[in-house]
């Protein structure tokens, strides 16, 4: 469908609506698979709740054409170096190999984060520098195996946990 010039407009919003950015997501989502072919594009959240219910960590990352991409991974200062972090990596990598993906990638502005994710197996891909104020993205790559269990903040095997779909 072509609208003509006449009816379109740009606009510029700071605070856009939900479903607008929805709009565009899917939008370029459907471009991509009509060029890479069908797809579909698991989005999924995993948390880290306080005995009350709050969230004091988490990391959302979708599945698509076959790979893992970690958008956001976050712990609160009060759980830093106490295992959740590689606990929330370990299972989004258990289950988007579970739904087919067999690599993950992510990318970081914290050169300390290169280490911690350089340690759960991700190797260092690229970098961009003069993003975000002039500092550098970095931008990771793992291999995922398959076989391999989720591993809890001492290291143990984790029992599956019930993941949360994002809609």
């Amino acid at each position: 469908m072509t609208l003509p010039l006449a009816e379109l407009s740009v606009s510029l919003e700071s605070e856009p609506h939900h479903t607008d950015v929805r709009t565009v997501a899917e939008g370029l989502e459907r471009s991509i698979q009509e060029q890479l072919g069908a797809n579909t594009v698991l989005r999924f959240s995993l948390f880290v709740r306080s005995a009350r219910g709050d969230v004091v960590g988490g990391l959302n990352a979708r599945v698509a054409f076959g790979n893992l991409h970690v958008d956001q991974v976050w712990c609160d200062e009060s759980i830093r170096v106490r295992g959740y972090g590689s606990t929330l990596l370990a299972r989004a990598e258990q289950f988007a190999s579970e739904k087919g993906a067999t690599a993950a990638v992510l990318n970081t502005v914290d050169r300390e984060l290169i280490t911690f994710y350089g340690r759960r197996g991700y190797r260092l891909i690229g970098e961009v520098d003069g993003l975000l104020g002039g500092r550098s993205v970095f931008f990771m790559r793992k291999e995922l195996d398959p076989h391999r269990e989720s591993a809890g903040p001492s290291g143990r095997a984790m029992p599956p946990d019930e993941l949360r779909e994002t809609p």
